[in-house]
């Protein structure tokens, strides 16, 4: 099976769209979404319809949980908040109703999972930001691979015999898994990318043949930027796309 895996869009639709455009050349059979529909961007009623027309599988994340439970917002930053609250403001009845049905994880075929943030309590939120916070996890799924966003930055682990996880791949490429191992995989972000490249990171995934690429498109960025600032959403949210931080 050869899918398309996005996550965390983050309501930044130019960068969804650019890559809906390079996966109508790609054609994979199925297109998995890790979560995070909304917050940041300006677009978050487009974003989730997009991604309803197109995702076989959508997942709930932290920003799209904390939308529909305003409790949660306490932990978030307050440019974070203030986008949430923003976004709170201008959802449609349909895309509320949308996020309100979404699962925190999915099984995608046998061996094969996916989640938000981490497969340990998926509703903590929990960041696997490190190797050794990758390698804990393995102990909290089945099968040979967990699909997984949050962080925003694309990786591949590998589970080791050691306290740190083996990192495979980070940032762009494309890889062979062995056959014998197992894998946390990140697909980074569609529309907020964290790793220092601003353009948009989503994963090509056949995992009969095991094989992944991770793949990085450049998009109007500025467009996305001025939708934001004349949302009136914080000029921070704006600024922090050019740089991929």
């Amino acid at each position: 099976m050869r899918y398309a895996v996005l996550s965390d869009v983050h309501g930044n639709l130019h960068a969804l769209e650019t890559v809906l455009a390079d996966l109508e050349r790609e054609g994979p059979d199925r297109v998995v979404f890790l979560g995070d529909a909304v917050g940041y961007g300006a677009f978050p009623n487009e974003c989730v319809a997009r991604l309803q027309e197109v995702a076989e599988i959508l997942l709930l994340g932290n920003h799209d949980y904390a939308v529909l439970n305003p409790a949660e917002r306490t932990v978030f930053n307050p440019y974070a908040r203030q986008a949430i609250e923003w976004t709170d403001r201008h959802l449609t009845p349909e895309t509320r109703a949308i996020l309100q049905q979404l699962p925190l994880t999915a099984a995608l075929e046998p061996g094969v999972c996916a989640v938000h943030a981490s497969p340990h309590n998926p509703l903590e939120w929990l960041y696997i930001l490190q190797p050794e916070q990758a390698q804990v996890q393995f102990r909290f799924f089945e099968g040979w691979l967990c699909l997984f966003g949050h962080t925003h930055v694309p990786v591949v682990y590998r589970e080791a015999q050691r306290p740190e996880a083996e990192v495979l791949l980070l940032g762009e490429g494309s890889l062979t898994l062995p056959p014998d191992g197992r894998f946390l995989v990140n697909p980074g972000s569609v529309g907020q990318p964290r790793d220092g490249d601003p353009r948009a990171s989503y994963l090509l995934l056949d995992t009969d043949r095991r094989h992944l690429e991770i793949r990085r498109l450049p998009y109007p960025v500025e467009k996305a930027q001025q939708a934001i600032r004349e949302a009136g959403l914080p000029g921070f949210l704006a600024d922090r796309l050019a740089v991929g931080y």
